[in-house]
């Protein structure tokens, strides 16, 4: 696992994310993924952007895929597939991509449980 902290993003390392419950729209969750390098997350976003005005649809499935090629585990039941994306509440998603991107920061983990814990690993 990486440290958060650290402002160079290495080869192959993985961060926890968490998104915080917000109660009557989605519940909380926990990942791991592998932190989009900065040349990666201005390509990304210049093509979401035109693929949402060219066609919305396409720009959300893109938004999926790029979300699930990041994601390595996560505290669903199922695991984190670009069809598992697909279903995923949009806020949630949208979320992850934001902080895959670096552009957002995870919510706090609750202090009583480990990222492992959160993952339902132990």
């Amino acid at each position: 696992m990486s440290d958060w902290k650290s402002n160079l993003i290495r080869d192959g390392i993985a961060q926890q994310g968490y998104i915080k419950e917000v109660p009557g729209i989605h519940g909380d969750l926990s990942f791991s993924y592998r932190p989009m390098l900065g040349q990666k997350a201005e390509l990304y976003a210049d093509k979401v952007a035109k693929e949402i005005n060219a066609n919305a649809e396409r720009g959300y499935l893109l938004v999926c895929d790029i979300v699930a090629d990041h994601v390595t585990a996560w505290s669903e039941p199922v695991d984190p597939s670009k069809e598992s994306m697909r279903c995923l509440k949009k806020g949630l998603l949208y979320a992850m991509y934001y902080i895959i991107r670096g552009e957002r920061a995870s919510d706090s983990l609750e202090a009583s449980k480990t990222g492992d814990e959160l993952l339902g690993k132990s």
